[in-house]
């Protein structure tokens, strides 16, 4: 812009704001009289100061065909669009610091500070622009355009995979974008309100993060993933899908999230853990390790899912429950309280394992089975049909409790010992080798029962009663005191 241009440009400014026609009449007189000077600034745009002349201590940013003014005697504290009647508006702004002229307040940064569409400490007379406004900040990095509310970027320099004008997503102001290393919003993505996005981190594919959310380090956010809150994508972690992370979530390491889950509350997804399908992960659950939350099943309240374990199907894990090493829950199993299953475990169906219970190893609960109070079944067991294992309870070996049986109290049932349909087994009682109780018996206090005995019928074992060898006992026969019976018969 030459002298010519800028006095062609004051010459046809109509002044209709009446606070504004006192100074633009001196001005127009400085301008005839040639008193003023004028400074260049990067970006092809001028300050022009009137400073020591009639016009008192005002001075004009000038850019494309916009007027900027600001004055430093009237107590004004930020720059005022004047009215126009020229037309060819390309640019309000072609670089934020053009703004920084003698006696003008100096943009710090973000220009698009207060409300979209609206540079800081400018007061734009059209209600923000209109859209295809370009406002340059101070970064080598990027611009931006106005878009509606918002702002497209556009980059101004070459980095990671971005070239010199390639078009970004949008934002609502330049802190919303990292002006240094290689982060991005591409595409169709937004970010808003205060959040962030730092360092390495990306945004694409109609994804949107807004409200105070953190996305950094080398996190990615895409495919219309909605990050909001305060939550924390961070790491290596990669946010995908229809996915909401959302309140003090965080999600790091190298974790997936994808599909249409929802992480919120004080969650925690990290290491190379993966939650997807419809998942839900709140409260203060953490998820870690290469572990898996997938299908509709959910994790919550103080409940941890790492190692290999995968909690899946419609399965729920809470309280203040563990899953750990390669277990598996799923179908609509329930694992809670300060219930803790590990190694190759697996639960399934309907069953429940709750309180302080105890599965490990290679042990199977499953159907509408129940493990709770202090219990613990281990080893290549099995608990299954509706049989309940409780108090402090051991079932292990390669044992099966099955039917509408149980085992309570301090009894213990191995090696390849099988009880069924009514049976129970409580007190201090043990059952092992290749022994079966089934039918509605009753083995209690310190009673033993092994080798390949059957209990069956109402028999009721008790005392310090022994069977043993291939004795069958049914009927309504009560053994106690200290009888031992063996059976020898073929």
């Amino acid at each position: 812009m030459g002298l010519r241009r800028f006095t062609d440009i004051v010459n046809e400014v109509k002044v209709t704001n009446t606070n504004a026609v006192k100074y633009f009449k001196l001005i127009q007189k400085a301008v005839k009289s040639k008193n003023y000077s004028m400074s260049k600034v990067e970006g092809g745009s001028y300050t022009v100061s009137f400073k020591g002349s009639s016009v008192g201590d005002l001075v004009l940013a000038v850019s494309g065909e916009k007027i900027f003014a600001y004055s430093t005697d009237d107590g004004q504290s930020e720059f005022k669009l004047l009215p126009k009647s020229f037309t060819s508006v390309k640019d309000i702004i072609n670089d934020a610091k053009l703004l920084k002229g003698k006696g003008g307040k100096a943009i710090k940064g973000d220009v698009l500070k207060h409300k979209p569409a609206k540079a800081e400490g400018a007061t734009l007379s059209d209600g923000g622009g209109k859209d295809g406004l370009v406002f340059d900040f101070e970064n080598d990095k990027y611009g931006a355009v106005k878009e509606g509310k918002l702002f497209r970027i556009y980059a101004k320099k070459k980095f990671s995979d971005v070239k010199v004008g390639d078009k970004g997503g949008l934002i609502e102001k330049e802190s919303n974008l990292g002006v240094k290393e290689n982060c991005w919003v591409y595409d169709y993505a937004e970010v808003t309100g205060d959040a962030k996005v730092i360092y390495n981190a990306k945004v694409s594919d109609h994804a949107k993060v807004y409200g105070s959310v953190e996305v950094y380090d080398d996190a990615v956010v895409k495919y219309g993933a909605k990050v909001y809150g305060k939550a924390k994508i961070y790491g290596k972690a990669v946010i995908e899908g229809k996915t909401e992370i959302y309140d003090y979530a965080e999600v790091y390491g190298k974790a997936n999230v994808y599909d249409s889950t929802n992480i919120n509350g004080e969650a925690q997804v990290y290491g190379e853990a993966r939650v997807y399908g419809k998942a839900r992960v709140t409260h203060r659950a953490k998820i870690y390790g290469d572990a898996s939350v997938s299908d509709n099943a959910k994790v919550y309240d103080d409940a941890q899912v790492y190692g290999s374990a995968k909690v899946y199907g419609e399965a729920e894990v809470y309280g203040d429950a563990k899953v750990d090493g390669s277990a598996k829950v799923y179908g609509e199993a329930e694992v809670y309280g300060d219930a803790k299953v590990s190694d190759g475990v697996k639960i399934y169906d309907e069953a429940k394992v709750y309180d302080e219970a105890r599965i490990r190893h290679r042990a199977q609960v499953y159907n509408e089975a129940k493990v709770y109070d202090n219990a613990i079944v281990y080893d290549n067991a099995e608990v299954y049909g509706k049989a309940n294992v409780y108090d402090n309870a051991e079932v292990y070996d390669n044992a099966e409790v099955y039917g509408d049986a149980e085992v309570f109290y301090n009894a213990r049932v191995y090696e390849i010992t099988k009880v069924y349909n009514n049976a129970k087994i409580h007190g201090n009682a043990e059952v092992y080798g290749n022994a079966k109780v089934y039918g509605n018996a009753r083995v209690s206090d310190d009673a033993k029962i092994y080798g390949s005995a059957l209990i069956y019928d109402y028999a009721l074992i008790y005392d310090y009663a022994e069977v043993s060898g291939k004795a069958k006992i049914y009927g309504s026969t009560h053994i106690n005191g200290d009888t031992r019976v063996l059976g020898t018969q073929s």
